[in-house]
C-alpha cells in the first residue's frame, strides 16, 4: 500500500488536475502527499525563434518568480491540508527532470502523481514534455492525468486495471505495482498478452494463422 505520493505541481491549472486523483488515492490509503514544485531559474531566459538566446540574469525577476512559487505552493498545501490530508511540501531548485527524480529517491516515494504536461504551443516544443522525460528518469511508478481537452474535474479510475504482458521478466517486473494500485483502488486486474499471426510463405496466397 502506498504510504508517499510525490506530486509535481508549477502552479499552474494544468498541473493542478494532478492534485484530486492524489487526494483520493491519499484518503484510501492514508499516504502522505508530498507536494513539490520546482524553481528552475533557466527557464526564464529569453529565447526568440532562429536566434541565440542570450543569458541575462535579472536578479529581481527571479526573486519574484521564487515568491510566486512558493505562495503557489503554500496556497495548494493548505487547501490539501484543509481537506484533512496529510501534506509535506517542498520548493526544489534546479532544472525541472533532475530535481523530481532526485527529490522522488531522497523521499523513497511508492507513487509519482503528474500530468501529462503544463505547458503548450511553441513553449512545449522547445521546452519538450516534462512528463515524457520524467518517465525515462524516473525510479518510482508513475501516475499520469490528462491535463487538457475536458473541464471536467478528474476522478480516480474505476472498473478493471488492463496489464499488458509479453512474457519477458521486463514485463512482468510491473506486476507488483500494478497489484498496487489496484488494492489501493479496490480494482480486478485484467493480465492479457497479444499474439500476433506469422504469415507462412508456402500457404497459399499466404494464408496465415
Amino acid at each position: 500500500m502506498y504510504k508517499k505520493l510525490l506530486v509535481p505541481y508549477d502552479g499552474s491549472p494544468f498541473s493542478a488536475r494532478a492534485l484530486p486523483i492524489a487526494a483520493a488515492l491519499a484518503r484510501r490509503t492514508g499516504a502522505t502527499l508530498h507536494l513539490v514544485l520546482v524553481h528552475d531559474p533557466s527557464s526564464y531566459i529569453p529565447f526568440v525563434a532562429a536566434e541565440v538566446a542570450v543569458e541575462v540574469y535579472d536578479s529581481e525577476l527571479e526573486h519574484e518568480r521564487r515568491g510566486h512559487d512558493r505562495r503557489a505552493l503554500e496556497a495548494q498545501v493548505a487547501t490539501l491540508a484543509s481537506q484533512g490530508l496529510l501534506v509535506s511540501s517542498r520548493l526544489l531548485e534546479g532544472t525541472t527532470i533532475e530535481a523530481l527524480v532526485e527529490y522522488g529517491q531522497e523521499i523513497g516515494a511508492d507513487l509519482t502523481v503528474m500530468t501529462t504536461h503544463g505547458r503548450g504551443g511553441f513553449e512545449r516544443l522547445r521546452l519538450g514534455s516534462v512528463a515524457s522525460a520524467y518517465l525515462v528518469r524516473a525510479t518510482n511508478p508513475v501516475l499520469l492525468v490528462r491535463g487538457g481537452g475536458t473541464d471536467a474535474v478528474p476522478v480516480v479510475p474505476s472498473g478493471s486495471l488492463l496489464c499488458p504482458l509479453d512474457g519477458s521478466p521486463f514485463s512482468e517486473a510491473m506486476i507488483p505495482h500494478a497489484r498496487a494500485f489496484a488494492e489501493a483502488l479496490d480494482m480486478p486486474m485484467a493480465l492479457f498478452g497479444v499474439t500476433v499471426p506469422h504469415a507462412m510463405p508456402m500457404a497459399p496466397i499466404g494464408t496465415e494463422l
